[in-house]
């Protein structure tokens, strides 16, 4: 690798190119479904959604958590990285060849007395051929991730959803079946494999071969076991309700569901991109400047909330003329319970982003993992309890109680490893809660009487005059906060 890759680069340069291409993407993504669901239609949704989700939960274990290692261990010792990343694509391909077949194997289990008939098992097997490509694609970004240099997968990132969109919309338009638009995916996945790859050849510039060796395949498995656990358990958390609501109440509910699901994953494109370029900068700061990873964690949980907060409650008190007028429409009214349920529970899905990633940095994501596999027991448990009989709601419910109990379970341990200021904490997220809920209910008063963009523009306008009247937040304090943030950083 050429001495230049080598540098650190500061957090705000990637936190800016990273946000702006999540922000970007999520925007496209969301245009996509929007098309794609008022085209299909419910039932095919649910068909399609319900693909995605099952092979979701087995991507996991073509990565099996060797990208966050790869990334940790980089930031830590750079000189390290081609020889990681060798070992690793070895791995990689056993690992890959070994979830195929788990995933056949599972899908043909489930097929046995459930509502996945042939043609879902056909969706499974195209939408499994994306899952392998982009578990290698996250590994050639994680070398970047690890130095910083995330503006190439920014630039991968809108290249993957532009493919889509402009494909995917074509084929849409042209009323494709369901595999075709699978089989997009696929081709796009395929186009970011080749041009991160390239990437780390052209511009990296490591030395990378194949290496066969059990007993560093051991040591690397080892390592990854609690970054795989904690996938998987996410992955579950977020894909398992899907798959039991077509199994249990079918495939309408399905696309009811996850439509709301799909809006409320867009709202966590800041907190997805600010983590991203936060969990080198913890993993650096907890070997050299302790001080510095208790500013980071506590700026991080204050700047979060001051995101979701209004968000959630802006987004709860509009919930209905978002689906039923701005994006979709009538058709699609029975989301509207569903997404404001899930708004419920954003607050703790942003705020789980600082938490998780201070235990992973700080060696302690065996603890993380043990919490996420709590949440996603619970998250199971309700989900059986709740389906039969409150259908889709009853599976929302059950995403919101294991949000706020993974975080629940994590601060203690963030707080037992390096105390944090709690007064400082609680005082910051008294005011952003006025000032947020004094916004909802402006919001609230003006929702039948003002266009919803101007509504919109208008909240924003209103909550950040309230941020500022209870000094949530004072001139000093931001300059603070993006100075800790975007400083620059030095090897």
């Amino acid at each position: 690798m050429q001495p230049a890759l080598l540098k650190q680069h500061s957090v705000a340069k990637n936190t800016t190119i990273l946000t702006f291409a999540f922000i970007v993407q999520k925007i496209l993504s969301l245009v996509y479904f929007t098309y794609l669901a008022r085209q299909i239609g419910d039932a095919n949704l649910g068909r399609y959604t319900a693909a995605i989700a099952f092979v979701s939960i087995f991507s996991i274990f073509a990565d099996f958590g060797l990208g966050p290692v790869l990334i940790r261990e980089g930031a830590r010792d750079l000189s390290r990285l081609p020889k990681v990343l060798s070992q690793m694509l070895s791995l990689k391909l056993l690992l890959s060849a070994g979830t195929i077949l788990i995933s056949v194997v599972a899908i043909q289990v489930l097929s046995v007395g459930s509502q996945y008939d042939f043609y879902d098992q056909l969706l499974v097997y195209i939408a499994l051929l994306f899952v392998i490509f982009d578990s290698f694609t996250f590994t050639f970004y994680s070398v970047f991730r690890a130095v910083q240099r995330m503006h190439y997968e920014a630039v991968g990132i809108l290249g993957y959803q532009f493919i889509i969109l402009l494909l995917g919309g074509l084929l849409i338009s042209r009323h494709a079946p369901i595999h075709l638009l699978l089989g997009v995916i696929t081709l796009s996945s395929a186009a970011n494999f080749f041009f991160s790859g390239w990437l780390v050849i052209s511009k990296a510039r490591l030395n990378v071969t194949l290496e066969w060796n059990k007993e560093i395949f051991k040591k690397l498995l080892l390592l990854a076991i609690p970054f795989a656990l904690a996938g998987i358990f996410f992955k579950l958390n977020g894909s398992v309700d899907s798959i039991m609501i077509k199994s249990l109440v079918g495939n309408r509910p399905n696309g009811w569901y996850n439509l709301a699901f799909k809006l409320a994953t867009a709202l966590t494109v800041l907190p997805g991109a600010f983590a991203t370029s936060l969990f080198p900068a913890m993993s650096h700061a907890f070997i050299s400047d302790r001080p510095r990873l208790v500013r980071l964690f506590e700026q991080a949980m204050v700047y979060l909330l001051a995101m979701s907060l209004p968000i959630a409650i802006g987004t709860f008190v509009l919930a209905k003329p978002l689906i039923e007028g701005l994006l979709y429409s009538v058709a699609w009214s029975r989301s509207v319970p569903a997404l404001q349920i899930f708004m419920v529970g954003l607050v703790f899905v942003f705020l789980n982003y600082p938490v998780g990633n201070f235990l992973m940095a700080a060696n302690k994501q065996v603890r993380n993992t043990v919490n996420m596999g709590i949440a996603l027991l619970v998250n199971i448990i309700l989900n059986f309890l709740l389906i039969p009989w409150y259908g889709y709601l009853g599976a929302a419910t059950a995403a919101v109680v294991s949000s706020i109990l993974v975080v629940a379970l994590g601060l203690p341990v963030v707080y037992r490893t390096l105390p944090f200021h709690i007064p400082f904490l609680l005082v910051k997220s008294a005011k952003l809660l006025i000032a947020s809920v004094a916004m909802g209910l402006i919001t609230w008063g003006l929702r039948d009487t003002i266009p919803l963009i101007v509504n919109l523009v208008l909240s924003v306008a209103v909550y950040t005059i309230f941020v500022f009247l209870v000094r949530a937040f004072t001139v000093t304090e931001l300059r603070s906060l993006f100075g800790t943030y975007f400083r620059r950083r030095t090897p």
